[in-house]
């Protein structure tokens, strides 16, 4: 593969562009919380637009381990009925599940998100599957080792293994015949732990090269601020726009897979 067909290279071409570095900035997703039953459970001062850093600041302050799981999964866009029903839900509980799932960040056994993922589990919350429960262990770990994956990020990491390691790809990764912008990737059963940590590892390791070749102006200052920028923008306009990380990195994986 020649240098500027590389995943390193398109990553580092349009990080250069000024323009793009704003737009697609570590804070671009923002929630604005106006439900004041919300804030007021939340401890929070006023109704605000909430930032990725404001999250990280508030697991940083808020000593209660279920305001700040409802915080970051309002912030992830979770459906309003799921939000109601982890709010509704008894405390106590909520808080052992989620205690046990934070177990994963100090133990690092892939085995943990599986089991977590199962729904008879007895640690399962209803309605946050792979890409919400990885915000919150995002947010937990203040964006050291453990990062979002979701439907977005799914395809960055796919797009890693076909340069990087294409012969791991189907270990965990579904068969599929086309794939489209709003396709979701389909990890095989039994593997989301180990593909989890293989996409942790591949942004870091991304972030590595990447900030090699950077000035130190461009350069990305953390693994979170890149799983920003290749997690790029939604809707329909941002969806039209090329220049979208979203519908380079799907390119990359056509015309590689």
């Amino acid at each position: 593969m020649k240098e500027r067909d590389s995943l390193v290279h398109l990553i580092v071409s349009h990080r250069k562009n000024p323009a793009l570095r704003v737009r697609y900035d570590l804070n671009n997703w923002k929630k604005e919380i106006n439900d004041s039953e919300l804030v007021k459970l939340l401890h929070l001062k006023i109704a605000q637009k909430i930032c990725r850093t404001d999250v990280l600041n508030y697991y940083l302050s808020e000593e209660d381990s279920v305001r700040k799981f409802i915080l970051s999964m309002f912030w992830g866009g979770i459906r309003n009925n799921f939000l109601k029903s982890i709010i509704s839900e008894n405390k106590e509980e909520l808080a052992r599940k989620i205690y046990t799932i934070e177990g994963v960040l100090k133990s690092k056994k892939a085995e943990v998100i599986d089991s977590y993922l199962e729904v008879n589990s007895g640690i399962h919350v209803w309605g946050v599957g792979l890409s919400f429960i990885t915000k919150h262990l995002y947010f937990a770990d203040q964006g050291k080792n453990f990062f979002i994956y979701d439907k977005w990020t799914k395809k960055f990491h796919y797009a890693y293994m076909l340069e990087f390691d294409r012969k791991r790809v189907k270990d965990f990764f579904c068969d599929f015949d086309s794939i489209e912008y709003s396709s979701d990737l389909r990890i095989k059963k039994g593997m989301h732990g180990e593909a989890y940590f293989h996409f942790c590892h591949s942004l870091r390791h991304i972030f590595q090269k990447v900030n090699k070749k950077l000035e130190k102006a461009e350069q990305f200052r953390e693994v979170g601020e890149l799983e920003a920028f290749v997690f790029g923008e939604g809707g329909r306009a941002k969806k039209e726009s090329r220049t979208n990380p979203r519908h380079w990195i799907l390119d990359y994986i056509k015309q590689n897979k």
